[in-house]
């Protein structure tokens, strides 16, 4: 809804939850990216949706993807953790062990150990 503020004028809009100024459902347009995903023309998109009864047109179904392609494109961005594997042996007891251990490549913090039953080089 529209609303206009007494003391300043200005004009602004609330949109219910899960709704934005892109004027469909967050939840819908991540519909209309999955059925994208899956091989479909923006085009049968938008015809799968009108068929749920939520009608939708193929410009709307390649906004969503647009969209979800940048958000995509930031989350890819942000910095990664980085990590360190490596694997050795040891003597416990007198017989050799296998000991791989992870690491945080930056701090050199040790994260895991593990002593896997049989050494597979690959």
């Amino acid at each position: 809804m529209r609303y206009r503020c007494v003391g300043c004028g200005r004009a602004f809009t609330r949109y219910p939850q899960g709704i934005d100024r892109n004027g469909c459902s967050v939840r819908l347009r991540a519909l209309m990216s999955l059925i994208w995903a899956l091989r479909l023309s923006h085009r049968s998109v938008g015809s799968v949706l009108t068929a749920l009864g939520c009608p939708a047109s193929r410009v709307s179904s390649w906004r969503a993807v647009q969209e979800a392609g940048r958000a995509a494109a930031r989350a890819m961005s942000s910095k990664a953790p980085i990590m360190g594997a490596d694997e050795t042996i040891v003597k416990v007891r007198g017989k050799a062990k296998f000991v791989g251990f992870v690491v945080d490549a930056e701090s050199g913090e040790l994260l895991g150990i593990d002593m896997p039953v049989e050494r597979d080089g690959e």
